[in-house]
């Protein structure tokens, strides 16, 4: 997570630098706290059990990190011509972009994988406020079979923005995932 913000000021730094994608897994379990939690809104269960715990530069809920997932970090200067008119809109538009190069390529059905709708309240299905990202599908996240698999957070600066997210549960192997996910941040370029 360091080195994503890091790598996000030296290419936000640079008027040469071109925007930037990250794409890293994990090799233990670990937990992120967005920007705004601290670890002792954690709950007792979950500390005990002594995972790594990391703080993001972006925002968002808590994730549980797992072997089996992604994580990417996107990096894109402000006036980039693919930059939504709202920069909240940039987690949805990548994932929207990457939805869509899975559907094209036959890999998951549209009906299957969609992206949530609504607004961005953080609460699960049954109304209650969660605070794991996982549990808490928002506008713009990825949702497999009715269940969120993918989710992401953003962080702005004058000159740009910090895309981090989170791709767990796909039924697509981790190097098809990987290009796709390129393809799909490369069209914002």
């Amino acid at each position: 997570m360091a080195r994503d913000l890091s790598q996000a000021r030296a290419v936000l730094g640079d008027p040469a630098a071109a925007n930037l994608l990250r794409v890293y897994s994990w090799d233990a379990p670990a937990v992120t706290l967005g920007r705004r939690h601290k670890p002792s809104d954690l709950p007792e269960a979950l500390r005990a059990q002594g995972f790594p715990l990391g703080q993001r530069p972006t925002g968002g809920a808590v994730v549980v990190h797992s072997l089996n997932e992604l994580t990417y970090a996107v990096v894109i200067r402000r006036g980039d011509p693919n930059e939504t008119s709202k920069p909240s809109g940039l987690p949805g538009l990548i994932h929207r972009r990457l939805r869509d190069k899975l559907v094209e390529k036959g890999w998951v059905s549209g009906d299957e994988l969609v992206l949530a709708r609504g607004t961005s309240n953080g609460c699960r299905s049954d109304g209650i406020h969660s605070i794991f990202c996982f549990e808490s599908p928002v506008c713009g996240d990825l949702i497999f079979r009715g269940r969120k698999v993918g989710g992401a957070a953003l962080r702005a600066w004058r000159e740009g923005f910090l895309v981090q997210g989170s791709l767990q549960g796909l039924p697509v192997p981790a190097e098809r995932l990987t290009g796709v996910l390129l393809e799909a941040v490369k069209s914002l370029a």
